[in-house]
């Protein structure tokens, strides 16, 4: 048995004294270098117990809108790991899921699944005392070695020709505002989030408030103002006013949905096309009409002009038309 000041007391057996005193050395000089790590914890707590803090404490500090993905991807680990205990999961676990999940998900998925179970680990070490080893580093190099997930696959879909068309003109059986709130992204940029906070009062003269942006919690800053293009303007005129003051009145999944529904009418039929690539086709207009980077960036809400290559698709036909006008 070891005591020290400061460090709560630790104990183990031997058949011999000689190897008793081997191990009480070796602790010691530990202790007083700073590298003992009491795994006892660790080795009694579960992972599912982990998870789900997690999603009680980490969970409600994200944004609204990736509360119902989080949840979801947690239960899907819970499902896996739940009893693991943190001490015992080792990389070797975590390529195993890997190779599981690659049987029903895609390679993106599986590394945002990934990235949580990293968040996890390092939470229960630097915010909940538990002295555990994180084995997603070691096992996402393993992956990288067997080469089991794909390359990252960075969207590059803009709209067609005649899509913008079939969009503005799309039939409806029953009243739905998804044809104007599409428009109204292609031309403000907004993210799905920013949608659905979007109030009337934000609008003023050809400019609109959008008070909380997805990056403020890295600037500082709260929120950007935007300005609005003639259409824009129009698209607004042409909404119903809300009791409630809301410009659109929709949740992020019901967007989803109905943007959906939209691209699958018979007389419509656009495949392949999400809600967030008309985000995309917004700010590629935008550098096609000559705006520089940090005016297109003040428009998009980007905090980092490297993320925001990612949304630009230059149309290679634009550029042939600029250069045979120079």
């Amino acid at each position: 048995m070891i005591r020290k000041k400061g460090h709560l007391s630790i104990s183990k057996s031997f058949p011999k004294k000689v190897l008793a005193g081997q191990w009480a050395r070796e602790k010691e000089s530990e202790i007083d270098a700073g590298r003992y790590r009491d795994t006892r914890l660790a080795e009694k707590t579960p992972l599912s117990a982990l998870l789900t803090r997690y999603q009680n404490e980490i969970t409600p500090c994200r944004e609204l809108t990736s509360h119902v993905p989080e949840k979801s991807r947690l239960k899907t680990l819970t499902g896996y790991f739940g009893d693991y205990m943190a001490a015992g999961t080792t990389s070797e676990h975590v390529v195993g899921y890997v190779r599981q999940r690659l049987a029903s998900i895609g390679s993106d998925a599986v590394r945002k699944e990934l990235q949580l179970l990293s968040d996890m680990f390092d939470c229960a070490r630097s915010m909940w005392s538990i002295p555990v080893i994180n084995p997603v580093p070691d096992a996402r190099r393993i992956v990288h070695k067997l080469r089991l997930l794909d390359p990252i696959h960075r969207r590059t879909r803009r709209l067609q020709p005649g899509e913008y068309e079939k969009i503005r003109h799309a039939p409806h059986q029953r009243f739905t505002i998804i044809n104007e709130l599409a428009l109204f992204v292609v031309e403000t940029g907004l993210r799905r989030g920013e949608l659905v906070r979007a109030r009337r009062e934000y609008i003023h003269d050809n400019l609109m408030d959008v008070p909380k942006s997805k990056t403020d919690w890295k600037t500082g800053k709260r929120g950007r103002v935007i300005p609005l293009s003639p259409l824009a303007l129009e698209i607004v005129k042409l909404l119903p006013t809300r009791l409630d003051g809301y410009l659109f009145g929709l949740t992020p999944r019901s967007i989803t949905k109905a943007f959906q529904r939209l691209c699958a009418l018979k007389p419509v039929k656009i495949e392949g096309l999400h809600l967030h690539d008309l985000r995309h086709e917004a700010i590629s207009r935008w550098f096609e009409m000559g705006f520089s980077i940090p005016e297109v960036a003040a428009m998009s809400g980007h905090s980092d002009w490297r993320s925001l290559k990612i949304y630009t698709q230059i149309d290679p036909a634009h550029l042939a038309k600029r250069l045979s006008a120079s």
